[in-house]
């Protein structure tokens, strides 16, 4: 993986962001309650969740027009 990024410069930011990342998320998970982990860890599966329902009604949301919308 260094290879890989010492033979292509423009990707070292997006590595020390994700580097980065890791280890805020690492030492935040250290040094945190019980109740904090879970909630860190937790927070991503709600959003999966609303992510996939939102891709299997076609990516789109559904507006109901309203009878005033119509007279104009």
């Amino acid at each position: 993986m260094a290879e890989f990024i010492t033979a292509h410069p423009a990707l070292k930011p997006v590595e020390i962001v994700g580097l980065l990342f890791n280890v805020t998320m690492s030492t935040t998970l250290i040094d945190t309650t019980r109740a904090g982990k879970i909630g860190m860890i937790g927070l991503p599966v709600p959003l999966s969740v609303a992510r996939w329902l939102y891709g299997q009604r076609g990516g789109e949301v559904k507006v109901q027009s309203s009878p005033e919308d119509e007279i104009t």
